[in-house]
């Protein structure tokens, strides 16, 4: 076998010209294999299709929609959820919550608007018609009384507001806050200390507390990564065009985060890449003073070029877990190639042999 090698060895030596054409030609051929590469940083990058987990989340994303981006409304000191519901801020939600309708990936769209004329609906009219079935249907009696007392406050804080409207403070107070802490006194209404007044539980998930609403905006189900990116980018370049007063609005979420991902696999791990190749020639030509020293560069890159093109060929899609193999073979590369180069240096130099290479 130590024959072989050495054979191969010498005669690839000799014709180093055409084995360097050749090695060249085959990476022209196989750089082909690149532009087949595809990302994936969704479900289908760790679920097994043919598993019952990844069918039944088919199923289930054909229903009801995809991934969702999270809408997160944060009011400062001055303002509370009720604030996003008058005068200019108003016409900003609706406009933001019209836009986002209209985003072709989008399946389903919730914000703080949308909750609130749930709450309009229900408050105005069946609501509290409802409440009152149920508390004639109580078999309890202090539940029943409980619950009388609560309607009692309803209507009175009902029969308070004149301008029953989504644009009315008044209104949007009562829509958001429950009736907890507020009492009747002499027919008028009392309301305990603002910061003591209490989310109705019906919106507590869409306003966790009197300075934060949350929305969301789901995707088209079983969506590509391409679908999902293009959905995304239209979600936040909504958000940031959002001009409310008092408050902040971001689009986050698993969507926004895979967005990311999917760009830093496209661009920035190329650059990080383009950067280690710059810096490795630098330290090469400084510290690596032998003949062809920039060789052993070559020798990698040309490896790099040749193992992505095969992942390309073989339809193997790049994720965070392959795209790994970029830094460890620009790493092992070098290392070996610098060993190998460095070892022929001293087979012609050190002991002059005739054929370095075989050696070797």
């Amino acid at each position: 076998m130590e024959r072989f090698w050495r054979s191969a060895a010498v005669r690839l030596g000799r014709h180093w010209t055409a084995v360097l054409l050749g090695c060249l030609g085959i990476t022209a051929v196989l750089a082909i294999g690149l532009t087949r590469i595809e990302f994936a940083t969704g479900q289908d990058s760790y679920l097994d299709a043919d598993t019952q987990a990844a069918i039944d989340n088919v199923a289930f994303q054909e229903q009801f929609g995809g991934e969702t981006v999270v809408l997160l409304f944060s009011g400062d000191a001055d303002h509370d959820v009720t604030d996003l519901f008058s005068g200019a801020n108003l016409a900003e939600m609706q406009r933001l919550t019209d836009e986002l309708r209209a985003i072709d990936e989008a399946a389903s769209v919730i914000t703080p608007l949308v909750s609130l004329e749930f709450s309009d609906a229900l408050v105005a009219g069946p609501g509290r018609d409802a409440l009152i079935a149920a508390s004639q249907r109580d078999p309890d009696p202090a539940g029943q009384e409980a619950r009388l007392a609560d309607i009692s406050v309803g209507l009175a804080r009902l029969g308070a507001v004149t301008d029953q409207t989504i644009g009315d403070p008044a209104w949007a107070d009562l829509l958001v806050f429950g009736n907890d802490g507020f009492t009747v006194a002499d027919g008028a209404v009392v309301a305990p200390p603002q910061e003591d007044q209490q989310i109705r539980a019906s919106l507590a998930s869409t306003f966790p507390d009197q300075r934060t609403a949350v929305g969301g905006v789901v995707l088209e189900g079983n969506a590509s990564l391409d679908i999902l990116s293009s959905g995304t980018d239209a979600v936040v370049d909504i958000v940031e065009s959002a001009d409310l007063d008092g408050f902040e609005v971001t689009a986050t979420g698993s969507p926004v985060f895979l967005r990311d991902i999917n760009q830093y696999l496209q661009g920035g791990m190329l650059t990080l890449g383009a950067v280690a190749m710059v810096v490795m020639a630098i330290i090469l030509a400084v510290m690596f003073p032998v003949r062809w020293r920039l060789l052993p560069l070559l020798s990698v890159l040309v490896g790099v070029i040749w193992a992505f093109s095969i992942l390309g060929f073989i339809g193997l899609d790049l994720s965070l877990v392959t795209i790994s193999g970029l830094p460890i073979l620009i790493g092992v590369g070098i290392d070996f190639a610098i060993q190998v180069h460095n070892r022929v240096e001293e087979e012609v130099v050190l002991d002059r042999e005739t054929h370095p290479i075989g050696e070797t």
